[in-house]
């Protein structure tokens, strides 16, 4: 027997009975009748919702209730059905014949070969040798000078091979100075230098001793007065600078009988004739390592604008000469 209901009232959550696939529906308790039934699979084809959103699934949720979610997490799925798991890898490549890709998956293997048995090994590089289940090495040669050096004794590999204790000081030795210095001592050592200077005397307010030190000075006035020299002849006196400037004639200036330490003068060539300076009796000049004959010496001019300063170092005998340009010439 079938009826049609105008309506259903569900009070309770329905019933069904899975051994006879049936479901029931009681009417409103505020009308008489009989309840009413139906095949469970006839329910779920005539009510049950056939839509659902693109790319999802049903998922039973908290309630166990059929729902619509989309699959994601470590892979996802479209509306075709296919499934794409994510990205996980970011070193893709092969290692050791094994090929992954980006998720993670290995994509293709291959055998690797290994060291199965005594295979011989050869070394190279700062150690040689070559074997089995035994190597003889030899270390390279890095060292060309060997020999031993401060108690260490070194060989051609840079290896040492003997060592020996050194002496040190190890109390107040006696210490000995030699060569521009001399002297010895323990705790204390008087140094005496060399002497290294035989043109000692004063020159421009400056003294220097025989050991090349300056032990005075003071201030020298520079020459004051200056002669534009036309004639052949003259006397030099103290500070004063002298112009040759006598055409093609040579001019001859004497030293001063008598001058004193310090007693300065300048000769500057200016015309071809060119300058020579003479001596008196008993003097010398002093000019580097050289020293004029005595009483008849003389320095000369070589070109026409060579110059020349000469000082007084011992009263009335003896001068030096320095500060020259151009050659000058020593008899």
């Amino acid at each position: 027997m079938s009826q049609t209901l105008d309506q259903i009232y569900i009070a309770n959550p329905i019933t069904t009975n899975l051994s006879t696939d049936l479901m029931y529906f009681s009417r409103s308790p505020y009308t008489t009748g009989n309840d009413a039934g139906m095949l469970f699979s006839n329910f779920s084809t005539q009510f049950a919702s056939s839509s659902l959103t693109s790319g999802h699934i049903f998922v039973g949720n908290g309630i166990n209730v059929a729902s619509s979610v989309a699959l994601s997490g470590d892979a996802t799925l479209s509306n075709t059905g296919a499934l794409t798991l994510g990205t996980v890898n970011t070193n893709v490549g092969t290692f050791q014949g094994i090929t992954v890709n980006a998720k993670g998956l290995v994509t293709a293997a291959v055998n690797q070969n290994y060291i199965s048995g005594n295979q011989t090994i050869t070394l190279s590089g700062d150690t040689t040798g070559s074997g089995t289940t035994a190597i003889t090495t030899t270390l390279a040669t890095v060292n060309s000078n060997i020999g031993t050096f401060q108690g260490l004794t070194i060989n051609a590999k840079g290896l040492v091979t003997a060592a020996t204790n050194q002496n040190y000081l190890t109390a107040n030795q006696t210490i000995t100075f030699s060569g521009d210095a001399t002297g010895n001592g323990s705790t204390a050592v008087t140094l005496t230098l060399a002497n290294v200077n035989s043109n000692v005397g004063t020159f421009n307010g400056i003294t220097v001793n025989a050991k090349g030190l300056v032990t005075a000075a003071a201030s020298v006035s520079p020459g004051t007065s200056s002669i534009n020299q036309t004639s052949s002849t003259a006397t030099l006196a103290a500070s004063t600078r002298y112009v040759t400037n006598n055409g093609a004639t040579l001019v001859t200036y004497s030293l001063p009988t008598s001058a004193a330490v310090g007693d300065t003068y300048t000769i500057i060539g200016a015309s071809a004739g060119g300058w020579t300076v003479v001596e008196n009796s008993g003097q010398t000049i002093n000019y580097g390592t050289q020293t004029t004959t005595t009483t008849t010496g003389s320095l000369s001019s070589s070109n026409q604008h060579d110059k020349i300063t000469i000082t007084c170092t011992t009263a009335n005998t003896t001068f030096s000469a320095y500060d020259p340009l151009g050659a000058i010439t020593v008899v």
